[in-house]
């Protein structure tokens, strides 16, 4: 019997999994299903998407002891990374890009009225805003969320909200006071 170790991230405390490899295929499936798992949640929370087989293929390397759950981490990390250079540091020190865009993730939610489980990091919107470029320096920057709201707001989507509308017509009653209407 072989034993492994199964880490879920940079923080977790190593789980020993006992590990017998010539056993049935079951027993192979019920270990790498869960790693599997782990594994697309680490990517999905971190804007990076691979293929099925490549999720097939790290469990099967982890519970083969060829590579290391933290290995898979690694490699998503340095994706995500490189995908949003503005918070490099702080992926690869573990945060995940879905916690850092979270503020960008509720106001969009708040401002098109929709439901922030909803907007994945594959959004265009959500994208541009993290992974921008300074006109300054040239360098990557990530939109204010100020600026962000203010592109949200020219989303097409918008014009179909409360938002909208409420902004509409506080916008023609301003003007109507500005011309001496107060009715």
């Amino acid at each position: 019997m072989t034993r492994a170790t199964v880490k879920t991230s940079s923080r977790a405390r190593p789980h020993p999994v006992k590990l017998n490899l010539e056993g049935s295929n079951q027993q192979l499936a019920n270990l790498c299903g869960p790693l599997d798992e782990n594994l697309r949640q680490l990517a999905d929370n971190n804007g990076v998407s691979y293929n099925g087989d490549w999720f097939n293929n790290a469990a099967r390397s982890i519970v083969g002891g060829t590579r290391s759950f933290q290995d898979f981490e690694n490699d998503i990390r340095n994706q995500a990374a490189s995908a949003f250079p503005t918070y490099a540091e702080q992926i690869r020190a573990g945060q995940n890009v879905k916690d850092i865009a979270s503020p960008y993730i509720n106001s969009m939610s708040r401002i098109l009225e929709i439901n922030p489980d909803g907007i994945t990091l594959e959004d265009n919107s959500i994208r541009q805003a993290l992974s921008g470029i300074s006109p300054k320096d040239g360098k990557p920057a990530a939109k204010s969320l100020w600026e962000f709201e203010r592109d949200i707001r020219k989303d097409p989507r918008w014009n179909n909200t409360n938002n909208a509308r409420e902004s509409a017509s506080s916008l023609a009653l301003g003007v109507l006071k500005d011309m001496g209407f107060n009715g």
